[in-house]
């Protein structure tokens, strides 16, 4: 288990969620096979893009590993990761924000 890792607020890859994984930061971090069936921090979303198939997926920093363990999840992964994901949101807005007033565009 990483550090910092606690027991509740888990995403199921299966989808089978009990009500602590329904509102969680947490998920199982994919292609890793040594580490079947563990669950991870999500530390935070470090940008997203539209794959081939058309869906959103986000790059994401896990809690407790360095850049080099950062990958890219299905949004649909960390749907229940409402606190990691609005901050990404907000960010993204001030992002937005701070360039529109950089290029001076209204």
């Amino acid at each position: 288990m990483p550090k910092g890792q606690t027991t509740s607020d888990t995403v199921n890859d299966n989808e089978k969620e009990t009500d602590a994984e329904k509102t969680g930061e947490k998920s199982k971090k994919k292609g890793n096979a040594e580490d079947e069936g563990e669950w991870f921090e999500v530390e935070k979303i470090l940008d997203e893009l539209i794959g081939d198939d058309g869906q959103l997926y986000y790059i994401v920093r896990w809690s407790g590993y360095s850049p080099e363990y950062d990958t890219v999840e299905p949004a649909k992964e960390l749907e229940h990761c409402v606190d990691i994901t609005a901050a990404w949101q907000a960010e993204k807005e001030s992002r937005n924000k701070a360039q529109v007033a950089e290029n001076g565009i209204l």
